[in-house]
């Protein structure tokens, strides 16, 4: 919730970073789950990591100092500090979901990373809890900026899974790279996406997680921006 409001409110009156308070012309988000899938499929497609039908997984950020755009020397590799791989380095660039510096970086290890998706009660009531210091939202006119999804009780099971939604890229990709696949549940109702440094062969794109919705020095969250042209 804390990460979803300074994210919204980056359009907020006389904001920083110059954007207009309407949200006409652009709009400021924590990134959704599906908006992540979509990124997952690119990467797997002619448009990221494929090419004549063979696909390369993106390499592990393995930098246990968080640095963001660093590469391991492999897609598993183990965790280390600083920089192994800069981003706009040949090796550093396999770490993008293109595999060139124009891609999106650290969608595998980094830091696992919030995205708006989350497991409805088991009334089917949809309220979301802050951490401590925070305020209770039920995002009541805000549905669109957050994917919601059925009550259940397992997070590792054909059930589970049953609960994905249509490109998310939960469901019918589940562990593929033996990426880490558990899904939103009773006990733990927040998505994570992407994984840790210390992950290996666990993390990546298609890596998601169930978490409580508590804060955490080593928890993140991605922020998008859509913009169109004005005439």
């Amino acid at each position: 919730t804390n990460f979803y409001k300074v994210i919204y409110d980056m359009q907020i009156e006389n904001n920083i970073y110059g954007l207009n308070t309407s949200r006409t012309n652009t709009d400021s988000h924590m990134l959704k789950n599906m908006e992540w899938g979509a990124i997952a499929y690119l990467t797997n497609s002619k448009y990221g990591r494929c090419i004549n039908n063979t696909c390369t997984e993106v390499t592990i950020n393995n930098s246990s100092d968080y640095i963001t755009g660093n590469a391991g020397d492999t897609v598993s590799a183990s965790e280390a500090s600083g920089i192994t791989n800069a981003y706009n380095t040949t090796k550093g660039q396999l770490a993008s979901t293109t595999g060139n510096i124009y891609g999106v970086y650290d969608t595998s290890g980094g830091t696992s990373e919030y995205v708006m998706g989350s497991m409805s009660s088991a009334t089917g009531s949809f309220t979301y809890y802050a951490s401590s210091g925070g305020s209770n939202y039920t995002y009541a006119g805000y549905e669109k900026y957050i994917d919601t999804y059925a009550y259940g009780t397992s997070s590792y099971d054909a059930t589970s899974y049953n609960r994905a939604r249509l490109g998310d890229a939960t469901g019918e990709s589940k562990s593929w790279y033996s990426d880490y696949a558990y899904f939103v549940s009773s006990s733990d109702y927040w998505f994570e996406r992407g994984g840790y440094f210390s992950d290996s062969a666990s993390a990546g794109p298609f890596n998601f997680r169930d978490r409580n919705g508590n804060t955490y020095i080593n928890y993140s969250a991605r922020a998008a921006l859509f913009a169109v042209a004005s005439n």
